[in-house]
């Protein structure tokens, strides 16, 4: 049955992010012909993961746009979230193993690899400790019929210690691996890629009604970017 509350025009553009998500994912499937660097536990499988992430976050959306409470899922939620925390460690040893390649210092890929692993382990932590049952219900918040966290309620839990991976410091590492590849393959479209969802971000706000479409856009768009720098590590 359909829900109380379903946007087609939304709808669609949330199956086509999920479609282009797919797109990607397979892109990146089809480099597996060097198990070195495209396949490694350094940049080929947390590309695929980050990948995973999108389709799964993009088809939640997806389902609860077209179907109302019908179509949503807590578990779905629960997946979403979880690889939206251990995204940015993930982010970190791609970045780490990409730049090691471009500059010729290949050891860096595993100083990433650790720190990414340190990083996976305390949003676990995170996630098991203050997200995992936080999750509610929403479906009057920019016309997105979703699961998402309760931040009352995750306010009200006791939060683990953790080191802190601030989202500029990830933004800064991509920008930095874009012009870095830039400067030795002249391929520009990274660099332009990042640049597009930097001014995005800051362009957007908390009141903005469309902020979830744009967002996903934007993530979109900086691994689309790696994905470019791939093709040359």
């Amino acid at each position: 049955m359909a829900a109380d509350k379903s946007d087609k025009q939304t709808a669609t553009i949330w199956f086509y992010y999920t479609w282009a998500s797919y797109c990607l994912l397979e892109k990146q499937w089809s480099r597996g012909d060097d198990p070195e660097h495209r396949l490694s536990g350094f940049i080929g499988l947390p590309m695929q993961w980050l990948m995973i992430s999108l389709i799964l976050d993009n088809l939640r959306l997806f389902l609860g746009a077209a179907f109302g409470k019908d179509g949503v899922s807590v578990h779905l939620a629960q997946t979403c979230q979880f690889l939206r925390i251990i995204g940015r460690a993930l982010d970190l040893s791609v970045l780490g193993a990409m730049f090691g390649i471009l500059v010729d210092y290949p050891w860096l890929r595993y100083v990433g690899g650790a720190a990414a692993v340190f990083y996976i382990m305390s949003g676990l932590n995170e996630y098991v400790s203050t997200i995992h049952g936080t999750l509610v219900y929403k479906d009057d918040d920019d016309d997105v019929t979703r699961y998402t966290i309760d931040r009352e309620a995750k306010q009200r839990q006791v939060e683990p210690p953790s080191l802190p991976l601030p989202a500029y410091v990830i933004v800064s590492a991509s920008l930095l691996v874009t012009v870095v590849a830039m400067m030795t393959t002249g391929d520009v479209i990274p660099f332009l890629l990042q640049v597009v969802t930097i001014i995005g971000h800051m362009m957007m706000t908390s009141s903005n009604k469309s902020r979830h479409i744009y967002s996903n856009l934007f993530r979109m768009l900086s691994v689309a970017s790696l994905l470019r720098v791939e093709r040359y590590v």
